[in-house]
């Protein structure tokens, strides 16, 4: 699939954007919100106003002596509810509906977003990782050349070689992979927000590490069981199954209506109002094989089982906000230890750098320690992005995530 390239840089804020511009899905659920919206209105028109019914016919009679006659008429009926058991029920029904619509499409914003954060920081965790692959091929290119010098000078063996070979092989390897892995992290931003994003901006190195703005798990869970965007959802679905238990039998209600009705004989010349008449119908339906109260007892089964399944959820939604905020502030606590240990293996490597240079010490151990220091790196920056999109997946699951989120992270690119 081939994407536009975007004459500048893009930033989190611009890939979002493009990404609500470019989403079918969020579309989709936003005519649906419309469509939801709509719900309460066609209620009303149904069952609350008036209906007005106009009708007409024409008969011809053929006689066997004499002229046929042909006979015109028209009538016009209003006819209004007064009354009817399952009224009310059907207009809050109505409203849970449009209720309903308007969280699915909260939902597909707030997923969007989380995509969208998901995908950014994928391409620059992958860029990032094949920055160091590339800066250790550089690191071991140096010690191999020094490594071949010190071979041909006499003081450094075959196998010092052979080794520093070795190890570039397997970084030229890990090179490759890195680059796969850009490309596809690009390709799935771009997919996304239908642009082609290999040009975005960069995590700043020097941006401080934003903080989760409670540190207590029990906040957060108390902040899911609020705002919880499926707990929302749950909910509805139950105070909508809780108004189709009465609506379930609506066809055997009680029901009162005000006809009125005139009717129009239309002759050769004159038209005259043949007669009028007004009346109050009041009516219940009865099923002789019991349809009323298995309708009931069906919809209120359905009822229980919504009920259920939202202790269910509130039960899951109260151990994924608390297995989720274990992991952000896991991933601080590796953070922290990370950058100290990054800082020790850079102070271990220089100083087998030093003693490699006298003779101290051999090549492998050289690259030992080189290695220990990308790894290191490597793993620091993973567990950054790692942290951040923990931040947002905190954020969606306790239900507040909005854009102020994505803004706050957009503030620590560059």
């Amino acid at each position: 699939m081939l994407f536009a390239r975007p004459a500048f840089p893009i930033d989190l804020i611009e890939s979002y954007e493009l990404a609500v511009q470019n989403s079918s899905e969020l579309a989709a659920a936003k005519l649906e919100s419309q469509a939801g919206e709509l719900n309460l209105d066609i209620t009303k028109a149904v069952s609350v106003f008036p209906t007005v019914t106009i009708g007409a016919m024409s008969e011809r009679k053929n006689k066997f002596i004499g002229a046929d006659t042909r006979t015109n008429s028209a009538n016009v009926t209003l006819s209004q509810t007064l009354w009817r058991e399952s009224l009310g029920a059907g207009l809050k029904f109505s409203e849970q509906q449009e209720i309903l619509a308007s969280l699915i499409y909260r939902k597909a914003q707030t997923n969007l977003f989380k995509q969208v954060v998901d995908a950014y920081f994928n391409v620059l965790a992958a860029q990032d990782t094949l920055e160091t692959n590339r800066s250790e091929i550089t690191s071991i290119e140096v010690l191999l050349d020094h490594a071949v010098v010190r071979r041909d000078a006499g003081v450094g063996t075959e196998t010092d070689v052979r080794i520093a070979e070795s190890r570039l092989a397997l970084a030229n390897a890990s090179v490759i992979m890195a680059e796969t892995a850009v490309e596809n992290a690009i390709l799935a931003l771009s997919e996304l927000i239908g642009h082609r994003a290999s040009d975005i901006d960069q995590l700043n190195e020097d941006a401080p590490t934003p903080s989760m703005k409670s540190g207590q798990v029990e906040d957060w869970t108390e902040l899911a069981l609020k705002n919880n965007i499926d707990l929302e959802i749950q909910q509805v679905q139950v105070n909508i199954a809780e108004r189709s238990i009465q609506l379930a039998t609506s066809d055997y209600d009680f029901a009162a209506r005000l006809n009125f009705r005139i009717n129009d004989r239309l002759g050769d010349t004159d038209s005259l109002i043949d007669h009028s008449v007004a009346s109050i119908t009041i009516s219940k339906s009865f099923s002789a094989g019991g349809a009323e109260s298995r309708l009931r007892k069906q919809a209120t089964l359905q009822y229980e089982a919504e009920l259920q399944q939202l202790k269910a959820l509130r039960t899951r939604t109260a151990t994924l906000t608390s297995s989720t905020f274990r992991s952000a502030t896991s991933l601080i606590e590796q953070i922290d230890a990370l950058e100290v240990a990054v800082n020790a293996v850079q102070s271990s490597y220089d100083l087998t750098q030093s003693n490699y240079d006298v003779g101290l010490v051999t090549s492998l151990e050289v690259l030992d320690a080189q290695q220990d220091l990308f790894e290191a790196r490597r793993a620091l920056l993973e567990a950054r992005y790692a942290y951040l999109r923990s931040l947002i997946a905190l954020e969606l699951v306790a239900g507040t995530l909005d854009l102020s989120d994505l803004q706050a992270l957009n503030n620590l690119l560059h």
